[in-house]
């Protein structure tokens, strides 16, 4: 048992979990459990490696929320200095201009844009944001995307689904159920009849 507990320890020791929770609080990404996987699979290391951590120089709270299962928070002292609060992803506040979202909308019909399909959430659609160096999105924390990418795929219509990943939403399933249910509720006015009385309707049956 010894060497089995050394050897799921050698894959994800006590320092390279500080460092992977420590760069979350950096980039305002709160440190739950699927964050803390995606970030270590940036590091080449292990994701399934999480489970038997040395978690000696952080604090693990559990929670009965499956998707956030673990929160992974630095003790006190090792909190960067001038760390503000996580961003929260779910937070329904739009906060951004109609500019903003002119730019972000653009670029998801631009030739590039157009192929973005991203199968890790919203952090990995944030990551690739990003990388793209929209203007935009310019000065922007890795935790502000994410919030940026929540807004855009359930209030702004610029990001959907397709098959769990994250697309355009002019490519994804959200916008074929949109347009079925417009379809569905516009009166087709060749076969509409207008019922007057019900002496009219009985007659019609």
């Amino acid at each position: 048992r010894r060497a089995n507990k050394r050897y799921a320890y050698a894959g994800l020791d006590a320092d390279n979990l500080f460092k992977a929770v420590q760069s979350l609080y950096h980039d305002q990404v709160q440190p739950i459990s699927r964050n803390v996987q995606c970030r270590l699979k940036e590091m080449d290391l292990p994701a399934s490696a999480l489970e038997h951590a040395d978690t000696r120089r952080v604090q693990v709270i559990r929670d009965d929320d499956p998707l956030i299962s673990c929160r992974y928070l630095l003790k006190k002292e090792d909190i960067p200095e001038g760390f503000q609060d996580f961003v929260d992803p779910l937070d329904p506040t739009d906060q951004y201009t109609p500019g903003f979202w002119n730019e972000l909308g653009n670029y998801t019909v631009s030739r590039q844009g157009w192929e973005m399909k991203i199968s890790n959430g919203r952090y990995g659609c944030a990551k690739h944001l990003l990388e793209m160096g929209l203007p935009c999105l310019e000065g922007f924390s890795l935790g502000r995307v994410t919030h940026v990418v929540e807004i855009a795929l359930k209030q702004k219509k610029i990001l959907g689904y397709c098959k769990g990943s994250i697309v355009p939403y002019a490519r994804s399933d959200n916008k074929q159920k949109d347009d079925a249910a417009q379809s569905r509720a516009r009166p087709d006015s060749e076969d509409t009849v207008m019922i007057e009385s019900l002496e009219h309707l009985a007659n019609l049956l």
